[in-house]
């Protein structure tokens, strides 16, 4: 059976799961500086990726997650159109924030 293009609701759907993902990483990025032992040490290793991937890719001021990463409002006008793309392999923000999650560590 032929695939249908994307509806109103495919999209409704996909609005709903990056806004439970940002939610979801927001709570991990919350709760990393809770039990964070140096919160200076936290911050700067979010910044330097940060920092890298934009030094990396061209793109990152127009993508959301990495607006999340560095803690930003993006500007209203952009936000409605930014992508929730993240990078992949080692350079991917979901992974990074993950990483922080303290309730996964030892």
């Amino acid at each position: 059976m032929e695939k249908q293009p994307n509806t109103h609701n495919d999209q409704e759907g996909h609005a709903k799961n990056d806004a439970t993902l940002l939610e979801d990483l927001q709570t991990v990025l919350l709760r990393a500086y809770e039990k964070a032992e140096n919160r200076k040490v936290l911050m700067s290793s979010r910044f330097d990726f940060a920092q890298s991937l934009q030094e990396k890719y061209p793109d990152t001021f127009s993508r959301r997650l990495w607006h999340l990463l560095i803690g930003s409002s993006p500007p209203p006008e952009i936000e409605k159109n930014m992508s929730m793309a993240d990078y992949p392999g080692e350079d991917s923000i979901v992974r990074f924030i993950e990483g922080l999650d303290p309730e996964k560590k030892g």
